[in-house]
């Protein structure tokens, strides 16, 4: 999708192949976090439309980093009906393997940062 949209995304990513974290719930964190990601890029202008992923893992603990440039306004955005729960779910597994999460907005970007203990 961020091809189709005309999102340069780019990506460093190093970790083993066993993560001790279950498909679902990388899902939930990747699929969630990539979504929004999308999304909030989508409301920037066509040509700063970018998306940056890292993804590592050191002595235990995965290291997981996402920015996307958007408008300040879309980071301020209501929930809805369909809209605001992946940052909610996120967050609940995040913390079942007994990590943190932090959201913020600079510079015209979108940062979500976590750490996970595998």
């Amino acid at each position: 999708r961020a091809e189709r949209e005309k999102i340069a995304f780019s990506f460093s990513v190093s970790i083993p192949s066993q993560l001790y974290i279950s498909a679902v719930d990388c899902y939930i964190i990747l699929g969630n976090t990539l979504d929004n990601a999308i999304e909030g890029a989508l409301s920037a202008a066509e040509g700063d439309r970018k998306i940056y992923l890292q993804l590592r893992q050191h002595q235990g603990t995965l290291f997981y980093k996402l920015e996307n440039t958007c408008t300040e306004s879309h980071t301020t955005r209501k929930r809805s009906k369909n809209h605001g729960y992946g940052l909610q779910n996120v967050s609940k597994c995040i913390d079942k393997h007994s990590g943190e999460m932090v959201t913020s907005y600079e510079d015209g970007k979108f940062i979500f940062t976590s750490r996970i203990t595998c």
